[in-house]
């Protein structure tokens, strides 16, 4: 059923540079050009990178918005900042959702990666304003699609209870990585 699913990484070179008001563009270019191309299931934003759960709307939507997403905020950034060269550090990288299970585990994977990548701490997190957990939470969207992930839960509070049931064995396991890295050495 979600073989139209994508979970999407997009690495920036350049977004600890950007202001606000830049960001805000962003978010805007990138509800501009999911038109008629995907729908967005989730996203959070992060100091370094940019996570999409996107459900590809027609024939190669996800590589038409990706495309259209990065060079048109590129072009923008560049003019503003009197700059030439890639925002963004290589290509994205996609994941196939394949089941329910997956779709879920995926849109709550994005919606604790403020957290867990301590870009907030717990008091701002589920107010975070570059991810779609707030819109989540509100049970509402103009533009994200809810329906795939909130359709499975009885309410958007039944949902953010799924979320933050994670969060600390999501914490745990963050720390975990560097030395699992470290050892493997």
């Amino acid at each position: 059923m979600y073989y139209r699913f994508r979970a999407l990484r997009l690495r920036f070179s350049m977004w600890l540079e950007l202001e606000g008001d830049a960001r805000v563009r962003w978010m805007k270019q990138m509800v501009q050009a999911s038109d008629q191309l995907v729908a967005v299931i989730a996203f959070a934003l992060m100091p370094n990178h940019v996570h999409l759960l996107l459900r590809q709307t027609s024939e190669d939507g996800i590589s038409i918005f990706m495309q259209h997403l990065s060079n048109s905020y590129t072009k923008y950034f560049n003019t503003r900042h009197n700059r030439v060269g890639p925002l963004f550090q290589g290509p994205f990288k996609a994941i196939r959702v394949d089941t329910d299970g997956q779709l879920l585990h995926l849109s709550r994977y994005i919606h604790l990666n403020p957290l867990v990548g301590h870009v907030v701490d717990e008091s701002e997190w589920l107010r975070y304003p570059w991810s779609s957990l707030v819109e989540y939470r509100r049970g509402k969207s103009a533009w994200l699609d809810l329906h795939p992930i909130l359709g499975q839960f009885a309410s958007s509070a039944a949902h953010e209870a799924f979320v933050r049931d994670y969060a600390d064995q999501a914490q745990r396991l963050s720390q975990l990585t560097p030395v699992l890295l470290e050892n493997a050495h």
